[in-house]
Parts: C-alpha cells; sequence; structure tokens
C-alpha cells in the first residue's frame, strides 16, 4: 500500500479547558444504540470470546503461541497534556509517529479482521482533534467493545466520543486535590477539574449507555488515600479497577511487603467479596496486587504502536514484531518476530500488570471465573439499581490492625519460568 500520512505536531497545540455541561457536542442528539442492539452486541462479543477462547487453548496444546487476539491495544499517540510522575509513556519503548486519520483507518481495518474488542489508549488519546473521527470509525467497524482510556481533562471537549464508547477509564489516584495535582504535574486546579468531570459523566451514564471505570495506581505515597478513592467511585456509581505501581512492568517488592499495603489489598478483596463494583475476580485481583506468579499469554492481546509497529510478544520486551500496516494482520507479525526473535510461550516473569494477569484466568479459568465475573458486571451496569454503601470503602475491617499479618508471603517466579533474560539485559533495538 502507499505511505502514510502522519500528523504534524502543531496540531497538538494545548486546547482551551471546557467545563463538563458546556462542552461543544452538548446540542448534539445521542448516536448511541438501541437496547435491542447493545443486546446484540453482547450475545455477539460472548459467542467471539468462547470461540476465540477455544481457538486459543487448541493452538496452545500443540505448542502454538502465536494466539488469536481476545483484543487489541491501539497507542493511538504518545503525547500527552499531563506529567504524571510515574508514567513511563513519557519515554516509550518505542519514538514512533502519529498517523494521520486516514492511516489510523487502516490500522483499525487491520484489526478488525482478527479481532472485536479495542483499547483506545496513548498517550492522552484526547489529545488528538480527530479522535471522535476515530471512535466512530471504530464504531462504524462494529469493534464491541471499544474502551477509551483518558486521564479525562479533555473529555468536554472531545464529549462526542462518548457516542462511541462502551467503557471509558480515567485514572485517579487520590482525592487529596493538593496531592493529585503534584501527581499529574501539570499545575494547580487540575485535580479539581478531574473529579468535576468524572461526576458530571457519572451522572450520565445511563443515559449515554457508557461505563466509567476510574484506574486507580496504588504507589506508597498514596496507601492511604485509595480507601476516598473507593469511596468516591461506589458514591458516583463508577467501577473501581486498583493496579500497584511497577518497576519496568515487574511487581515493586517493597511495596507489596507493606503491611499497609496488604491490609489495603485484604479491604479491595473483601469489598469486591461482599459484590462492590471492582473489576476482576478476587483470585485475579490477588494476582495483580500480591504479585502472585502466573503464566502469562501476551499474544492474546497484542499492542500495537501510533504507527502501526506491534509487539511481539508483550510490550515490556521493547521487541517490534513487524508493522500492520505493512504485513497485513496480526499474526503475519507474529510470524515475522518469531523468525526474528525465536519461538515463544507462556512467561512466567510475572508483570503486574491486569491486561497481562488476566491472560492467564482468560485461558485457564475462562467458564468458572471470566464468564461470571463477566456476567456480574453486566449486572453491575450503571443504572441497574445495585447500589451498595460508599461507606464501606472506610470501614475497618480487622479488629485489631496493628497486629494484621501479611496473607501472602512475596516469592520468587518458580523454577519453570519461561522467561530466558532479564528486563535490564533485553535490547530494544530490532
Amino acid at each position: 500500500m502507499g505511505r502514510m500520512k502522519t500528523v504534524s505536531p502543531d496540531v497538538y497545540a494545548e486546547p482551551a479547558w471546557v467545563a463538563p455541561g458546556q462542552e461543544d457536542s452538548s446540542g448534539h442528539s445521542f448516536e448511541h444504540d438501541t437496547r435491542w442492539q447493545m443486546l446484540r452486541k453482547n450475545l455477539r462479543g460472548a459467542i467471539s470470546a468462547i470461540l476465540t477462547h477455544r481457538t486459543n487453548r487448541r493452538r496452545v496444546a500443540r505448542g502454538d503461541f502465536k494466539l488469536r487476539p481476545l483484543i487489541g491495544s491501539y497507542y493511538v499517540t504518545h503525547r500527552c497534556n499531563l506529567k504524571c510522575g510515574y508514567c513511563t509513556e513519557h519515554y516509550p519503548i518505542r519514538d514512533t509517529v502519529d498517523l494521520d486519520t486516514e492511516g489510523a483507518f487502516a490500522v483499525l481495518a487491520r484489526m478488525r479482521r482478527e479481532m472485536d474488542a479495542i483499547y483506545f489508549t496513548g498517550g492522552e488519546p484526547l489529545v488528538r482533534p480527530d479522535i471522535v473521527e476515530i471512535l466512530r470509525e471504530a464504531h462504524r467497524l462494529k469493534f464491541f467493545p471499544i474502551y477509551l482510556g483518558t486521564n479525562g481533562l479533555l473529555l468536554p471537549l472531545r464529549d462526542k466520543v462518548l457516542d462511541y464508547a462502551d467503557r471509558v477509564v480515567i485514572s485517579l489516584d487520590s482525592t487529596d486535590p493538593a496531592a493529585w495535582d503534584g501527581i499529574l504535574g501539570a499545575g494547580p486546579g487540575q485535580a479539581r477539574r478531574i473529579y468535576e468531570i468524572i461526576a458530571h459523566y457519572a451522572r450520565e451514564q445511563r443515559q449515554r449507555h457508557i461505563s466509567l471505570m476510574i484506574n486507580c495506581v496504588i504507589t506508597g505515597d498514596t496507601i492511604a488515600d485509595v480507601y476516598r478513592v473507593m469511596e468516591f467511585c461506589f458514591r458516583h456509581d463508577v467501577v473501581f479497577s486498583p493496579v500497584a505501581a511497577t518497576a519496568d512492568s515487574l511487581p515493586d517488592r517493597e511495596l507489596f511487603a507493606r503491611a499497609d499495603y496488604q491490609r489495603l489489598v485484604r479491604h479491595i478483596i473483601e469489598l469486591k467479596r461482599r459484590g462492590y463494583p471492582i473489576i476482576g475476580s478476587i483470585e485475579s485481583t490477588e494476582t495483580l496486587l500480591l504479585g502472585r506468579p502466573f503464566p502469562c499469554y501476551a499474544t492474546a492481546l497484542p499492542h500495537v504502536y501510533p504507527n502501526g509497529d506491534v509487539f511481539y510478544p508483550c510490550q515490556p520486551l521493547g521487541r517490534i514484531g513487524g508493522n500492520l500496516l505493512e504485513l497485513g494482520s496480526i499474526q503475519a507479525v507474529y510470524r515475522e518476530g518469531e523468525r526474528k526473535y525465536g519461538p515463544w510461550k507462556e512467561c512466567w516473569r510475572g508483570c503486574a500488570l491486569n491486561c497481562y494477569v488476566l491472560t492467564n484466568y482468560y485461558m485457564h479459568h475462562f467458564w468458572d471465573q471470566m464468564v461470571l465475573e463477566s456476567v456480574g458486571q453486566f449486572a453491575m451496569q450503571p443504572g441497574t439499581g445495585k447500589r451498595l454503601p460508599a461507606e464501606a470503602a472506610l470501614e475497618p475491617l480487622y479488629e485489631n490492625p496493628e497486629e494484621w499479618q501479611p496473607i501472602y508471603e512475596i516469592a520468587a517466579a518458580p523454577e519453570q519460568a519461561g522467561y530466558d533474560v532479564s528486563l535490564a539485559q533485553l535490547t530494544r533495538s530490532g
């Protein structure tokens, strides 16, 4: 195919602040699917997930780990309007250019041939002036579900993206405005804007047929704040998604071993057991937040960079299998990656990233956890009437917290680990 055009940095000028309720699309009629269309899409998505699971189980059984994608992550840009201290995208593994709208459409078309679900991420996707057109194209191609990861600040300006997204994931690590402003690194007042935006769109979830989820990164400095982030989520009918800060995608062993951190994890798990809207199953949450070893099947979740480059087998390795637009398909990229780097199998390194943790439960606990959890999450959709007390996030669940002991000793990866070289030794060339 012909050479794709790229986006000039000039189009990413800092947009003016728009308060929620004053968005540019406030006068339009929403283009959401009807209830019947949503039911059909959910049924189609469930059938596709079952067929994909069966296909991948067969491939693994015969030693082929170039899996059929379950969901793809598309980094539409590395640019961002914030400077969060822990974010790795300030220094991306690969410095790539952003394709123009036509190029982004071409990437979507290639991805759609091999998967149903897509996650738009960055950088900050909403800094792209054409992000509404890109999500509209994903909707036209019948991706489902469509996830959008954002810091939320530009949502009122690009409000129409919500017509085409099914779940919007917004980052929030603290409800202390000063502390959150410090983490964001973008000057005072940004935190309060984000709280206001989340609260505004949380009230509109049922009307817009979207589900909001808060991605909360837990660090040693924010452990105490997480309880109030949970309270904020439950009070606004928003799904809570906790994840621990990592170092090169690996578990922070010092954080995991802290008694106050493990108390927090047990608190989260107990609330999940009570039926609160917390993402993941109890077992997957424990694996993610406590660093338990697990086999990862990363090729089920391809990561596509802004120019169409695809990682093989996963992003933490920094190895590009090939370019999706040049090779035509994810499977072709995986074959090229296998030719360049050798065959791959399940990995026991244990990257503490939710997407990779879920590959284990997708492969080995599909029916007993993934399906049941999906049904439970669907039942907890906004507007269903199941509201639980927000104050539970602050309840003392233990009589003597000072005498509390760790619930899981941090252990090294098992001897059968299939990860042949440490991250520090890996080349990022190729």
